[in-house]
């Protein structure tokens, strides 16, 4: 009981130091420090659990849309400049990436083979929103830099654009080639820990 305690514990500090890491990347590439949080589950709270009781199938959509956290910069009128979101999914693979990481330190597997899978995986499951590229909702990390290129006025707004236009159609396809290799790479890993310890 104390291991899962212990386990629980450790999840959580990593799930924290995961996410201060990914806004303090964040931060430098876009020259703005994200300082205020949000919690929208706790705010939807009372409308999740109605919504649970009348029809399970839509809150659990719902909840799959909704942001656990949000980490923002906001300007003087309080208005987002910009901001990373912490979905469901995101949340589930962070969760489970610090306890694979748990696994191997334990094991005395920690390699730069894993650390690149963890990396690989994260940012297959990193969403942020900038809100000069006119985006309502948040979007993958790779497809919302792509489109802020795009709006950035000193760049060349003719060619990041038709890059966005030629990449976009393969941008589901790269998350999930990224996520699939960083699972792969984690995979690759524990077959050669089980055969190592033969």
């Amino acid at each position: 009981m104390r291991r899962y305690g212990e386990s629980f514990l450790y999840g959580i500090l990593g799930l924290v130091f995961l996410v201060i890491i990914q806004v303090l990347v964040l931060s430098l590439i876009m020259g703005g420090v994200a300082a205020h949080i949000q919690l929208p589950v706790l705010d939807k709270l009372p409308l999740l659990q109605t919504l649970f009781t009348a029809n399970t199938s839509s809150a659990l959509q719902y909840l799959l849309k909704t942001p656990i956290l949000i980490v923002e910069q906001l300007d003087i009128q309080n208005q987002q400049i910009w901001a990373y979101y912490l979905m469901p999914i995101s949340f589930l693979m962070h969760i489970s990436l610090v306890w694979l990481v748990l696994y191997f330190y334990r094991q005395q597997a920690l390699q730069g083979r894993l650390w690149l899978a963890l990396c690989l995986l994260l940012v297959s499951v990193m969403y942020m929103r900038v809100a000069a590229c006119c985006t309502t909702e948040p979007g993958w990390v790779f497809d919302i830099g792509l489109l802020a290129m795009v709006y950035q006025p000193l760049n060349d707004t003719e060619f990041w654009q038709d890059l966005y236009l030629y990449l976009k159609p393969w941008l589901l396809a790269m998350q999930f080639v990224l996520a699939s290799v960083g699972f792969l790479l984690l995979l690759n890993q524990r077959r050669r820990m089980k055969f190592l310890s033969k």
